[in-house]
């Protein structure tokens, strides 16, 4: 398997006993430049047929959606880990509806090469709650919410997931109005750092 750079499960039913072996796939496979056995894609078919992810807790989903953003050191690109997710329909199972938007690509990306090399020092869960922000932005309110319930973020990491869109619209509205320096330095100056530097 590893001179043939594929993942393969040890058993058929090996992603009804642990769906989130998929999540963990998703980002193994372009890490290492591995696909999916046939086998595996067959039985991932069963295990979304049959509603395996459903019975997922979130807070198991949440922390292996985490690792998508927290592997970037090990040279993981979070986008190719979610669109792996999208193309086997793991993201529609997981939340109905859930997709990873094409304008969320590009920014993922560039989160991605920022949390491997950062321009800030941040505390390592906002890592992934910048990256859940990053990746919902682009998608409808309702689904925002469902999906942080889904994947059982609470608190302030949920506010400042699901208000992103919103900071991050108002944001480049008072930059486009703004003239001179000092308008642009009051505009960015009560912006959080890491939010800065994905709104722009």
């Amino acid at each position: 398997d590893l001179a043939k750079k594929r993942l393969r499960i040890l058993h058929p039913r090996s992603l009804h006993d642990d769906p989130t072996r998929a999540l963990r796939a998703a980002r193994l496979g372009p890490r290492l430049g591995f696909a999916l056995a046939r086998a595996t894609r067959s039985a991932l078919r069963d295990a979304l047929r049959d509603g395996a992810f459903g019975a997922v807790s979130g807070d198991r989903l949440r922390r292996e959606i985490e690792k998508c953003f927290t592997d970037a050191p090990l040279g993981l690109d979070p986008a190719a880990a979610l669109r792996r997710l999208g193309e086997w329909h793991v993201l529609g199972a997981l939340e109905p509806g859930l997709v990873l938007p094409r304008e969320s690509v590009t920014a993922l990306r560039r989160l991605g090469r920022a949390i491997a090399d950062p321009p800030w020092r941040a505390p390592r869960y906002r890592e992934w709650v910048t990256g859940l922000a990053l990746w919902l932005a682009p998608l409808p309110p309702a689904m925002r919410r469902r999906t942080v319930s889904r994947f059982a973020v609470r608190g302030e990491a949920a506010r400042r997931i699901t208000g992103f869109a919103r900071i991050r619209e108002t944001t480049l509205r008072q930059l486009e109005r703004a003239h001179g320096r000092g308008a642009v330095d009051a505009v960015l100056s009560g912006v959080v750092e890491e939010e800065l530097h994905l709104s722009l």
